[in-house]
């Protein structure tokens, strides 16, 4: 998860989850997430899953209760939210055959929910062909039974509605030709006004999906500054700053071992103290200089990307192929100014 955002949940599919290893993952993660999931019935450890993921860095005693709609496949989670609101989110791994994902939005609609304000996840089917590369319209039962879906519960696309005539999308086919916007968020009409950036971003680690995100404004919470500055962890491997910090090192090691005599203004705390904060200053140099470089690389990379999907009508795929692949920034990290890096979102 790169989360290049303050991300409170994080809706997860096909996550392989089994007992032993969400318990494992809680373990591990206990201080920092709250892990919530649904798996698969019939074979755990190989097929399906859904999951949320709460932030504790940003919500530190969430208040949730979580409900199992379909086992593997979709999840609801009603959580607290402004005050005494709360937020009914419902995370979905719609089936890849067409009458089975018919099928799953209408076992939806029937499972009497009281409400959804969200609905996000991998729909596994799009209901407009300008989300297809090359563009195609979707089987006629699917786009129905979401539609009366959507419907019952006044659920909007978000992205959608934010990005009218954009092109982009979240799932690349193993051909390298083929692109869909299947992973996308639905938003609760009278709740659109308080949702924000709306983007369909880099995961940051090895995967053929983009991440759709969105934040919700909360009126009532109060101001969090920015927190404690720590060093990116990407200057640990930066050959430049490791030979600064190995010369600061050897440095504060030579100089704690001639300091024979104490006093109040020499000793191995003073010393430790000036050691730091020079560590601190050449690493905060050293991503200034860095990080608006790759940023910089990065949107350029991205501003064509863009271009190039929004000026494709229809194409021969090799050519297609050629030209989407020169842009290869999906799987790559995303920074922060500060030079912050995390695990990245969905909601």
């Amino acid at each position: 998860m790169d989360m290049t955002k303050p991300d409170t949940v994080l809706a997860v599919q096909e996550t392989h989850l089994t007992n032993e290893r969400a318990q494992d993952l809680r373990a591990l993660f206990s201080e920092s997430l709250r892990i919530e999931y649904s798996q698969d019935p019939t074979n755990a450890g190989a097929a399906r899953g859904v999951a949320f993921i709460i932030n504790l860095r940003i919500v530190k005693e969430p208040i949730y209760t979580i409900k199992e709609i379909i086992p593997g496949r979709a999840i609801l989670i009603e959580l607290q939210w402004a005050g005494d609101k709360k937020l009914r989110i419902l995370n979905v791994y719609g089936p890849n055959p067409a009458n089975d994902n018919a099928d799953f939005w209408k076992k939806i609609s029937d499972a009497r929910l009281r409400g959804i304000d969200i609905m996000l996840g991998d729909f596994n089917f799009v209901e407009d062909p300008v989300d297809r590369l090359p563009a195609r319209e979707d089987r006629t039962e699917c786009v129905e039974a979401f539609g009366d879906l959507k419907e019952k519960y006044h659920l909007i696309d978000g992205w959608r509605m934010t990005h009218t005539n954009e092109k982009a999308y979240t799932y690349v086919h193993t051909n390298g030709t083929s692109h869909s916007r299947i992973d996308r968020i639905y938003i609760k009409r009278t709740l659109f006004s308080l949702a924000s950036n709306w983007d369909l971003t880099e995961a940051g680690i090895a995967t053929d999906h983009r991440l759709a995100f969105v934040e919700m404004v909360d009126y009532k919470a109060p101001y969090i500054g920015k927190g404690r500055w720590s060093a990116p962890v990407h200057l640990m491997t930066d050959e430049k700053m490791r030979g600064q910090m190995q010369d600061l090192a050897k440095s504060f090691i030579d100089e704690l071992k001639d300091n024979a005599t104490h006093s109040q203004t020499k000793n191995p705390q003073t010393v430790y103290l000036v050691f730091k904060k020079k560590l601190i200053n050449a690493l905060r140099a050293r991503a200034k200089e860095k990080i608006p470089r790759m940023n910089k690389r990065l949107e350029a990379l991205r501003t064509d990307r863009d271009k190039t999907l929004n000026s494709i009508q229809e194409m021969d795929p090799e050519r297609t192929k050629e030209k989407l692949t020169k842009y290869p920034i999906s799987n790559g990290s995303v920074l922060r100014k500060d030079g912050g890096t995390w695990l990245q979102n969905m909601f």
